[in-house]
C-alpha cells in the first residue's frame, strides 16, 4: 500500500483529469503507488484515501515523483526527508524545484510521454 511503498507518484493541482491517466501509466511503469495533493483529491482527480499531506498521511518512500504541484509545506511536510524528489510542473519558478534532486520543467502531458519512452527503451 501506500504507506509502505518504495516509489509514490503523486498528482498536484496542476493535473487535470485528462492527464491523470498519464501520471496512472508513469506510476505502473515504475511500480508506483499512486497518491494525490489535498487539492487534487478536493477536486476529485485522485481518492481522498490517496491523500498524502500534513492533515493526511506521512510516507516514506525512496523516490517520490511529484506531478503538477507547487511543492506547499504542508504537503512536503508529510514526505520522508531522504526521499529522492522528482518534481515535474510548468511553471519553473514553482516551489517544488527547491526540494526536489532532479526538476522536469513542463507541462505534464508533454514531459510524462517522454518519461514512458525512455522507460520502454530500458
Amino acid at each position: 500500500g501506500l504507506s509502505g511503498a518504495r516509489i509514490v507518484v503523486v498528482a498536484g493541482a496542476g493535473v487535470s483529469a485528462t492527464a491523470l491517466p498519464l501520471v496512472e501509466a508513469l506510476a505502473k511503469a515504475l511500480g508506483a503507488e499512486l497518491a494525490g495533493t489535498r487539492a487534487a483529491c478536493e477536486r476529485g482527480v485522485i481518492a481522498p484515501e490517496r491523500e498524502v499531506g500534513v492533515g493526511a498521511r506521512a510516507i516514506h518512500p525512496d523516490l517520490y515523483i511529484v506531478c503538477g504541484a507547487s511543492g506547499s509545506p504542508g504537503h512536503l511536510g508529510a514526505v520522508s526527508s531522504d526521499a529522492e524528489i522528482v518534481a515535474i510542473d510548468r511553471d519553473p519558478r514553482a516551489a517544488i524545484f527547491r526540494s526536489a534532486r532532479w526538476g522536469l520543467v513542463g507541462a505534464v502531458e508533454d514531459v510524462i510521454p517522454a518519461l514512458l519512452t525512455a522507460l520502454e527503451a530500458r
